[in-house]
């Protein structure tokens, strides 16, 4: 296990926390773990930190973004033939005359390379590995959907394990995975505590919005949506089933629409969701997988209603951003995101956004069904409490807190 390092007090230094965080991007072609990032970054410049982000490739243009925010994004060293992995464990060319005092990876997909780097390179920093993902939760829906699912499984826990045991400190993201990450490290005698580390609401907000006027009212799944059930797509559909049967107006159209198909799969994702919904009168709309930001706001404030019926969900991002966009959001139970809010009975109206999954489909889908229903009876009322929510989650919790923690936490103060 790593030795505890302790930093000076801010007081006592001559310069600022240097943080160097190891990415497999800067954009979002890989989905969520790059938009917590970057937002990781921007909050740790605005705790005082001096900020470097290091990634295999990188444009001017993103660049010219991260610069924007106050992080210096850099270029791994080239190595011919080496993967992104192995580029990342090379010394790099830092935007500073010292080195790091902390070093950040992100769970199996960084972590190792960044473990590298504090090793081999900057022996003196913390490595603060940050886990996204519980495997063991993603289990029950991975068996037959690969070969050797239980042995992959695993293998990423087992990833998982040796980063934090040889970290300085482990961050969790949200409140679920905090609670296994404590569970697992409760076996290593003397191992830290994990660190738990809530994402912001406080960038990308949206000002307070009345409900989005016209017809079809639409209703959107969104992310990637290959592992279906682990999204809970087949209950999102099944739901929505039960909810336009139960509304007053048998004359509203509704839309559900999908953004998350994987390449070629569209048509039968579309065809997947018809079998499900069976003979109910609404529209399915089946978009591909993007992380154009600019797309995805449009989605989000086009809709009256963002489901996520996740049957297992470490934190929840999308539903996170529908609260930020001031778009009503029904979030699983399941995920980090629904615990928080459910452990939140001071914000009014916090509670009332999460749903309980309980792996009884009847159950699920008619009170999934009933909560759905609520929303397309009174949409005025939906956006008036999601704002409500909003407005107290932006100002309570925000990146620049949790950013500010945790380097309190690297430095062995509360």
């Amino acid at each position: 296990m790593a030795t505890r390092l302790t930093l000076r007090p801010p007081a006592a230094r001559l310069r600022p926390v240097s943080v160097l965080v190891v990415a497999q991007e800067w954009s979002s072609v890989h989905g969520g773990v790059s938009s917590f990032n970057r937002s990781l970054c921007r909050g740790l410049v605005e705790a005082g930190a001096l900020v470097a982000c290091l990634v295999p490739h990188c444009s001017a243009e993103e660049r010219a973004d991260a610069a924007g925010f106050g992080v210096s994004l850099i270029e791994s060293a080239p190595l011919p033939g080496g993967t992104d992995g192995q580029l990342q464990m090379r010394l790099p060319r830092l935007p500073w005359e010292w080195h790091p005092d902390i070093v950040i990876g992100h769970d199996r997909f960084t972590g190792p390379a960044a473990l590298s780097l504090a090793e081999d390179h900057f022996p003196a920093a913390a490595f603060v590995p940050f886990l996204h993902v519980d495997p063991d939760e993603l289990a029950p829906w991975r068996q037959g959907a690969e070969d050797d699912a239980a042995l992959l499984i695993e293998a990423r826990v087992r990833i998982q394990f040796e980063l934090s045991i040889r970290a300085h400190r482990v961050a969790a993201v949200g409140p679920r995975l905090h609670g296994r990450v404590s569970r697992d490290l409760s076996v290593r005698p003397g191992a830290p505590a994990p660190i738990r580390f809530d994402p912001g609401f406080d960038h990308d907000v949206s000002p307070t919005r009345p409900p989005t006027p016209g017809e079809p009212v639409q209703i959107l799944v969104m992310g990637r949506v290959d592992d279906h059930e682990i999204k809970g797509l087949d209950l999102a559909a099944k739901a929505l089933a039960c909810a336009v049967g139960l509304c007053a107006r048998p004359d509203l159209e509704v839309e559900l629409l999908v953004r998350g198909a994987p390449p070629r799969e569209s048509a039968r994702l579309e065809d997947m969701i018809r079998g499900w919904k069976g003979g109910a009168d609404y529209r399915v709309t089946v978009r591909p997988f993007t992380t154009v930001h600019g797309t995805l706001r449009q989605d989000l404030h086009r809709a009256s209603l963002v489901l996520k019926p996740s049957r297992a969900d470490s934190w929840g991002l999308v539903g996170a951003e529908g609260i930020t966009a001031c778009t009503p959001v029904l979030v699983s139970g399941r995920g980090g995101l629904g615990t928080m809010l459910d452990r939140l009975p001071q914000v009014e109206g916090a509670r009332s956004l999460v749903v309980p999954v309980t792996f009884r489909e009847r159950e699920d889908v008619e009170r999934w069904g009933h909560r759905i229903a609520a929303v397309l009876e009174d949409r005025g009322a939906a956006f008036a409490r999601v704002d409500r929510v909003k407005r107290a989650l932006s100002a309570g919790r925000t990146w620049v807190d949790s950013a500010r923690r945790l380097l309190n936490e690297c430095d062995g103060r509360s």
